[in-house]
């Protein structure tokens, strides 16, 4: 439910550390527990959420009191009425849970997937990637960055990293499509330092790394790579990054030069 017209704008940001704003200015909410409350509705993406889940992430345990629930709850609301004009953000459902009710441009995640999910829809490539680079400029950070092992376990956040891994993916086969490399590369480059076990993401940096003249990095990356693959989980790359890297290595092999004249013998 979006904030009255004439009221501060929020803006809740979970892709990266967990920041609220309010017309730009960051504030902060009462207390850890409601803060962490917040956190999980939010990653839940307009579902409900049952108490129990919510005592398990927030509080550690599933077998925490009910009473402490409903007082962070109530305090929620009243800091949501308070601050942001949003007096029925947070609603108890019948199946005995919570789901936090709000507008989509409040929340940079649901920022994200509009626009993940709109690049997906357009069929003009150009469009397209805006639309995939405009939604990767909304991330700050891995999901909830420093916040409690207990909230992190929570499913959505392995969500929106997958959905971030192909979102960059998608932009990278696009700009080497529109021949728009140096637009996409800082944000493919971005996400795949933060992901580096993600083959397919790593592989379309070191293709636009070699696209864009940088053949010496990208060679580095793959040797990177390689050793991380082979050191920590003992596998070597995939099929996909050999033979991009195969490709590399043909595509700057030297051509040969002119051959020799023969010597001719004496008559």
């Amino acid at each position: 439910m979006p904030a009255d017209d004439d009221g501060p704008f929020p803006d809740f940001r979970i892709l990266g550390p967990l920041e609220i704003s309010l017309s730009r200015r960051e504030v902060q909410l009462p207390g850890q527990h409601v803060r962490w409350l917040l956190a999980v509705l939010l990653l839940s993406r307009g579902e409900p959420v049952a108490e129990g889940q919510l005592l398990s992430h927030v509080w550690g345990t599933s077998e925490a009191s009910l009473r402490a629930l409903r007082t962070s709850v109530s305090r929620l609301r009243s800091w949501l009425r308070d601050h942001t004009g949003m007096t029925e953000a947070v609603k108890y459902t019948r199946s005995g849970g919570y789901v936090l009710d709000l507008d989509a441009r409040h929340v940079d995640a649901a920022r994200f997937l509009g626009r993940y999910r709109a690049a997906a829809r357009e069929p003009d490539p150009a469009l397209g990637l805006d639309l995939l680079l405009r939604a990767l400029a909304q991330w700050r950070g891995t999901v909830l960055e420093g916040a409690p092992e207990e909230v992190r376990a929570h499913a959505g956040i392995r969500r929106l990293q997958t959905a971030r891994a192909g979102c960059a993916a998608r932009a990278a086969d696009l700009a080497l499509h529109t021949s728009r490399l140096e637009a996409a590369l800082p944000h493919v480059r971005e996400v795949a330092a933060d992901m580096p076990y993600e083959e397919p993401l790593q592989t379309r940096l070191i293709r636009l790394l070699g696209a864009t003249g940088r053949r010496a990095e990208a060679l580095r990356c793959f040797e990177e790579i390689r050793r991380r693959l082979a050191d920590e989980l003992g596998v070597d790359p995939s099929d996909e990054l050999r033979a991009t890297h195969a490709e590399l290595l043909r595509e700057h092999r030297p051509a040969p030069g002119p051959a020799a004249p023969r010597a001719r013998g004496r008559a």
